[in-house]
């Protein structure tokens, strides 16, 4: 599954309260599956009229003994009983409210012994006196057996009290996730020419440097204190440690084509710029543009700016005007301000065969 229909999968059986059942997603390392779950948690807030998500409590069971859920026991002299002082790693009503979910990250990477101490939880949701409100939720996350990474069997009793989704990565709907984060254009861009590149995770290989999702991300922030990956070795080092060496190497090269852009400005004022012929170019064109209009949205009227970039796309070739204003569209806000305008309007007739 994609990382957003996994997303409407959680916002959606979270109605179900108490009935849910824990849903458990599994795939290759980076690729999403953790934050899946917080913008589901996202969601769920806006769903419930609150202004902000509802809690995610994380509970990582590689860092606990089985023992550790239930709590400690401690002695009832009255009564001449142990009895159990509740575990402050589960989550109570008081300290997060009636609405959360309950995030088991990382479940397999925790031994049979450990992983069998949430059997109660995660079927019963109780543990001795300890009990989860009716409006809390489960989820589960976990890598693959054949990922080579610390990763047990699950056991078959935990198994069959969820259900199981695998979860696969997707540029487009990556795509909408980085231009909401301002992910760097130029990694963007350059997954638009590369796609096959937003992953590279292969278990066979000894390298345990690899791209995914999650180090694009990683490189999106160190590319703020490197922004010209290619000034320096220890620049170009910082990238190649985050996503490998071939790829680097191919985005280095790409990164150069960038200094060849036109006026991003120039182009969304109506100033008028031509329009490069080279497909790189083109890609990173389209991206920058898409990046420079979703930031501008976010600070008030585009409608003059987007005006002009429906202008200017209708200019590009048709594959790089179909594919710039498809993820100018992903933006909520862009898709609202477009609504009428007499370039859309062309553009819409010109392309209604792609769009429909």
């Amino acid at each position: 599954m994609k990382v957003n229909e996994v997303i409407e999968v959680i916002s959606t059986i979270y109605r179900l309260g108490e009935k849910a059942p824990a849903v458990n997603l599994i795939g290759k390392p980076g690729i999403g599956k953790s934050a899946a779950v917080y913008k589901a948690a996202e969601i769920i807030g806006h769903q419930l009229g609150l202004d902000k998500p509802v809690p995610v409590v994380d509970i990582r069971l590689i860092h606990v003994n089985p023992v550790d859920l239930r709590g400690l026991p401690y002695p009832d002299v009255e009564r001449g009983l142990a009895v159990w002082l509740q575990s402050g790693l589960l989550p109570t009503v008081e300290r997060y409210g009636e609405h959360l979910i309950l995030f088991w990250d990382e479940l397999t990477s925790a031994p049979p012994t450990v992983q069998a101490a949430a059997y109660q939880v995660i079927w019963e949701r109780k543990l001795g006196d300890w009990k989860m409100a009716p409006n809390w939720i489960q989820v589960v996350a976990g890598n693959r057996l054949t990922d080579r990474g610390v990763t047990y069997q699950m056991p078959t009793p935990l198994a069959n009290r969820m259900i199981h989704l695998p979860v696969e990565e997707d540029l487009d709907d990556w795509k909408k996730w980085a231009l909401e984060q301002d992910i760097d254009s130029r990694i963007i861009a350059f997954l638009n020419f590369r796609p096959q590149l937003l992953s590279t995770f292969n278990p066979n290989r000894d390298s345990s440097v690899f791209a995914s999702p999650r180090t694009w991300e990683i490189l999106s922030n160190l590319l703020k204190c490197y922004p010209d990956p290619n000034a320096s070795d220890v620049a170009a080092n910082v990238v190649r440690g985050t996503v490998g060496e071939g790829v680097a190497a191919e985005f280095l090269a790409f990164c150069r084509t960038v200094e060849n852009l036109p006026d991003i400005e120039e182009i969304l004022q109506g100033r008028g710029e031509e329009v490069p012929g080279e497909p790189d170019i083109l890609y990173a064109l389209s991206s920058a543009l898409v990046s420079r209009l979703i930031n501008a949205a976010k600070d008030g009227d585009i409608k003059d700016m987007l005006g002009n970039f429906i202008k200017y796309t209708l200019q590009m070739p048709d594959e790089f005007s179909v594919l710039t204003v498809r993820d100018a569209l992903r933006s909520e806000a862009v898709a609202e301000e477009i609504k009428g305008l007499p370039e859309w309007i062309r553009w819409a007739q010109k392309y209604r065969q792609y769009i429909l």
